[in-house]
């Protein structure tokens, strides 16, 4: 799963919708990132994620998820 990370501060992880991709983040984050440590993740299939059988259960998602972003997040 593809993550993006941009600015600082405390950790603020964005998702973007179904059928998107994170660029719709692209008009708020530079006001974002002056305040906090965005985590743009592109969801398994969308954006620069590759597909992989099983990647939307959502157990499985939670997990990778949970494994690549901050505790805090």
């Amino acid at each position: 799963m593809h993550i993006n990370s941009i600015g600082h501060g405390p950790d603020l992880v964005l998702v973007h919708g179904w059928s998107m991709h994170s660029g719709v983040w692209s008009p708020l984050l530079e006001l974002f990132s002056e305040h906090f440590c965005c985590h743009l993740v592109d969801l398994p299939g969308h954006g620069q994620s590759d597909w992989h059988e099983g990647d939307f259960e959502l157990s499985t998602l939670l997990a990778k998820l949970a494994e690549a972003l901050p505790e805090k997040a």
